[in-house]
């Protein structure tokens, strides 16, 4: 006997439930903590509304699009395009670009799915593939959006260096809000708790590279405002300027790590669950 529960019941505590999916071995695996069966409903998680599902991310991919080429010209204009790849921000918005676009193209997969047509029709590996790149880029940029956006205007937004437009807020707030309308409003994309490990090797990875570049020199390019005699106005960012103060970087990183990364990671764990139309549990009885 099969027997469909509520597919948004998630009544399991959240320590039960968080213990369970850390433990997993398998960070795509969608079993519940009660040990029912669970399948994750692809289209209702991903493309619940068919076409009109496809035309909202063909307007969102669009829009991040002409941000990421309006920042691209903001840096060229100033003769500073190589600098744009180095700033976690620009990160975290090509992130997003990745995240919205593999969304779009789960969508259409499903959709060419109900074809008639045998040679339009893609392979249920097609779709699972697509299904784990989808879910592994918004576990990433759905946080690593929420990030950005606290950082950026509490800590390094200057008066002095940037204006309040239509570029600028779409870079630090537009985009990855977009993000997060997709994937826990448009679709239902189930986070699980293992998938933290993807948002901990992202930040690990510009660390890295952002320690690397401060003590090479380089530099971050010229910029109204800056002042040449302050070393500090040669790193990244002011608050990560390594040579210049390790202390304040290290704090700042430790904050961003230990902090920050589990509290936005969280927020859109939190947010799947409550929003979790995909999933659906059955109880198989004998």
């Amino acid at each position: 006997m099969v027997e469909e529960t509520n597919e948004n019941d998630h009544s399991t505590g959240c320590c039960a439930r968080l213990r369970h999916e850390f433990a997993s071995e398998d960070p795509y695996d969608l079993d519940e903590p009660s040990g029912e069966n669970v399948s994750c409903d692809v289209q209702k998680a991903f493309a619940p509304r068919g076409k009109s599902t496809l035309l909202v991310r063909i307007v969102l991919v669009l829009y991040s699009l002409s941000i990421v080429f309006l920042q691209l010209k903001y840096y060229m204009d100033r003769k500073n395009s190589l600098y744009f790849f180095f700033y976690v921000t620009h990160w975290t918005l090509l992130m997003n670009v990745a995240y919205l676009s593999s969304a779009l193209y789960m969508t259409w997969l499903l959709l060419s799915s109900d074809s008639t047509s045998n040679s339009m029709r893609p392979t249920p590996d097609a779709i699972k593939k697509a299904m784990k790149t989808t879910w592994t880029l918004y576990a990433i940029a759905a946080p690593a959006g929420l990030s950005v956006i606290v950082l950026y205007w509490t800590l390094d937004y200057n008066p002095a260096k940037s204006t309040i437009d239509f570029r600028n807020v779409s870079i630090h707030g537009g985009v990855a809000l977009c993000v997060l309308l997709d994937g826990a409003f448009i679709s239902s994309v189930p986070v699980r708790a293992s998938h933290l490990r993807f948002y901990f090797y992202y930040f690990f990875s510009y660390m890295v590279f952002n320690i690397c570049h401060d003590y090479s020199g380089i530099g971050d390019g010229d910029w109204k405002g800056e002042d040449p005699d302050d070393p500090a106005e040669d790193s990244l960012y002011v608050v990560l300027s390594w040579t210049t103060n390790f202390g304040l970087a290290a704090a700042v990183a430790s904050f961003q790590g230990f902090i920050l990364i589990p509290l936005t990671f969280f927020a859109c764990w939190w947010l799947a669950l409550l929003q979790r139309r995909g999933v659906v549990v059955t109880v198989i009885n004998n």
